[in-house]
């Protein structure tokens, strides 16, 4: 798909900069970190997570993961966050990819 728009922040602009953690309400949103591994293995192992990513994770594929995430911050590709409540418990993700045309 072409892209239609221009970019909304200057190219090189981001990789520089350390990737942000949010507070929401009773949500913080951060950079996954290597400790998150074995949680997003488990989350794979949900039958409602399954419906939609029909894989499971191991917790080398899980850490394998979580580098290439930042990989991809670096790389201004794509970003994700994971999603704690008050007691640092992953609860979900959130992210975007962004295709570089090529």
């Amino acid at each position: 798909m072409p892209d239609l728009v221009g970019s909304a922040v200057p190219t090189g602009r981001l990789r520089e900069q350390i990737q942000p953690t949010f507070r929401i309400g009773e949500l913080t949103l951060r950079p996954f970190r290597a400790l998150d591994a074995r949680d997003l293995r488990e989350a794979y192992r949900d039958p409602g997570i399954q419906r939609w990513h029909v894989r499971s994770m191991t917790e080398n594929e899980a850490h394998e993961w979580i580098a290439s995430s930042a990989a991809r911050w670096s790389a201004e590709t794509g970003a994700n966050w994971a999603v704690t409540d008050d007691g640092g418990a992953l609860v979900g993700r959130v992210g975007f990819r962004h295709e570089v045309p090529g």
